[in-house]
């Protein structure tokens, strides 16, 4: 589900970006990239602007976990880019997340890694223009 949810909010341009986090991210939504928080309009903000960064990408979700009792998951994905000058990146993310009753995500915590690419890559994963 991991997967999916990021490939349509992300890589999706057929559906626009606030429909899909509308339809995956709960209205409180809050994000902690690599320390930087950002409320729910920051992270769309930055889904349009990764958008426009970047040609095409792929995610793989390397390890998941979910507890439906306290409605938490942990995950590690690999994120990989073509920018839109043609150069690829990669990056690694550790994301642990909340989701309310309605299974939406009320919460993301993450940490980020370049695998591969240019050091400044790593402000992929919160670039906001």
């Amino acid at each position: 589900a991991v997967q999916s949810i990021l490939s349509e909010v992300i890589l999706d341009r057929s559906t626009p970006v606030r429909d899909a986090v509308d339809r995956h991210f709960a209205p409180g939504y809050i994000q902690i990239t690599d320390g930087a928080v950002s409320d729910r309009e920051a992270f769309i903000k930055h889904v349009e602007a990764l958008r426009g960064h970047i040609q095409s990408g792929e995610f793989k979700v390397v390890d998941f976990v979910y507890d439906p009792v306290r409605g938490v998951f942990a995950d590690r994905h690999v994120f990989k880019a073509v920018k839109n000058n043609g150069n690829t990146s990669e990056l690694e993310i550790y994301m642990f997340g909340k989701l309310d009753g309605d299974g939406r995500v009320t919460e993301v915590n993450e940490i980020t890694r370049v695998i591969s690419g240019a050091s400044g890559d790593s402000e992929l994963a919160r670039v906001r223009h």
